[in-house]
C-alpha cells in the first residue's frame, strides 16, 4: 500500500444513497465576507465546492473563528503573521439558516464506503475532484455539503449550501464583527505595511 498517494477519486456512480444530515432551519453558522455582505453563491473554478453557472455555492463555517481562518490560513501558515491589507473592510457575520438543508455528510462514518476520503476532499488542490463531487451531489438533489475545514481543528464543520449563482438581496446581518477583532481574539498578529517615513530610498548604483 502506498500511503503517499492521494486516495480520493472522482465520483463514479449514483450518489443518491450517500450519507446525509439535515441541517435545521434556524441553525447558526458564520461567514467571512467583504463590504458587499455575505450573500454570495460562487460558481466557476475558484472554489472547492463551486458549481457551474447557473448554480452556485454559499460557504459557511460552524464558528466565527473557523470562518476567519479560511481567509487568513494560508498566509498565517507561511509567515506566522497576517498582512493588514488582507483584513481591511472584512467582517464575520452570524447567519441563521432560513430553511433546513439536506446535506451530503462527508464526515459520516460510511462516507469512505461511498468513495469519499473526507480529509482529502476537504483539503486537496486543485479543485477539480471536489467540484465534481459537488456537482454530483447537486444533481442528486442534495441541498449542500457538510465537511471539515482546511485551516481549522477537525471538530469544526463547513456547510456549503447550493443555490442559484450570484448575489442575493437578502437582509444584511446586524451583528457583523470586524475580521481584525476576531483575529485578535485568536492572538493572531496583524502587521501594518511600513509607512513611507520609515523607508530609506537610495539611488541605484551608477547614478
Amino acid at each position: 500500500m502506498i500511503r503517499a498517494r492521494v486516495a480520493q477519486r472522482l465520483p463514479t456512480g449514483d450518489v443518491m444513497g450517500f450519507p446525509h444530515v439535515r441541517v435545521p432551519h434556524g441553525a447558526m453558522w458564520f461567514r467571512e465576507h467583504g463590504p458587499l455582505g455575505p450573500w454570495w453563491f460562487a460558481s466557476g473554478t475558484g472554489g472547492r465546492f463551486n458549481l457551474d453557472e447557473p448554480r452556485g455555492s454559499l460557504y459557511l463555517a460552524s464558528s466565527a473563528e473557523a470562518a476567519a481562518r479560511e481567509r487568513i490560513g494560508g498566509p498565517l501558515a507561511q509567515a506566522g503573521v497576517v498582512p493588514a491589507t488582507l483584513v481591511e473592510d472584512r467582517a464575520v457575520s452570524a447567519i441563521a439558516l432560513d430553511a433546513s438543508v439536506e446535506a451530503a455528510d462527508l464526515t459520516a462514518r460510511d462516507a469512505l464506503r461511498h468513495g469519499v476520503v473526507c480529509h482529502e476532499l476537504c483539503t486537496m488542490t486543485p479543485y477539480d475532484v471536489p467540484r465534481a463531487w459537488a456537482a454530483a451531489f447537486d444533481a442528486a438533489g442534495f441541498g449542500g455539503i457538510v465537511g471539515t475545514i482546511r485551516f481549522s481543528p477537525p471538530t469544526e464543520r463547513a456547510l456549503t449550501v447550493f443555490g442559484g449563482a450570484g448575489a442575493r438581496d437578502w437582509e444584511m446581518p446586524a451583528d457583523a464583527v470586524a475580521l481584525r477583532a476576531v483575529l485578535e481574539g485568536l492572538d493572531v498578529r496583524v502587521i501594518e505595511p511600513p509607512s513611507s517615513r520609515s523607508l530609506t530610498f537610495v539611488d541605484p548604483p551608477g547614478l
